[in-house]
């Protein structure tokens, strides 16, 4: 079995930036985490992305501009796990030998899509009854802690463990 490891990361300032284009958050997060791996675009062998929101060919477009071509772009879209999906995917790539290096990344533009709340997706049932992916999620986890017996404290340790680690962040 291949040993899978993260060999570089970076990341966009996180926060309303109306003054950018995608491409621009991508061209950030992307070329820092190119510079941290210590690798070259001529190592990646795919690129995987994960995206609910971006126009299509988001990362094409932004990846083309740093002469990242010629390989598979994967795009996964699973709600607000886009981005942890396109790393589980690539993660399992590597592992599975089927690509040796992959690049991936999540981008999101809310405030070109979006001037305050995301509205609930009327084709669905639940959409229908108002409920958007936020509410779908406090549903699931009101339902875990009936089964499993997790209390609210230990619920709320998440978002203090969260909040201690953003702290430090200035992005």
């Amino acid at each position: 079995m291949t040993i899978v490891a993260v060999k570089g990361v970076g990341t966009s300032l996180f926060g309303k930036q109306p003054d950018l284009h995608p491409s621009d958050l991508v061209w950030r997060a992307v070329d820092e985490a190119i510079t941290s791996a210590g690798v070259g675009v001529a190592d990646l062998d795919a690129v995987y992305l994960g995206t609910v929101f971006g126009a299509p060919g988001v990362a094409q477009r932004a990846l083309h501009a740093m002469g990242i071509v010629g390989l598979p772009i994967v795009t996964v879209e699973n709600a607000c796990a886009s981005g942890t999906t396109a790393f589980h995917e690539g993660v399992e790539s590597v592992r599975l030998e089927r690509f040796g290096h992959v690049l991936v990344l999540g981008v999101e533009k809310m405030t070109d899509q979006f001037a305050g709340a995301i509205h609930p997706e009327s084709t669905d049932i639940e959409g229908r009854s108002g409920l958007a992916l936020p509410s779908l999620y406090a549903i699931a986890a009101t339902l875990y802690q009936h089964l499993y017996g997790l209390t609210d404290a230990y619920l709320a340790l998440v978002a203090e463990k969260n909040h201690g680690h953003a702290r430090f962040n200035d992005r």
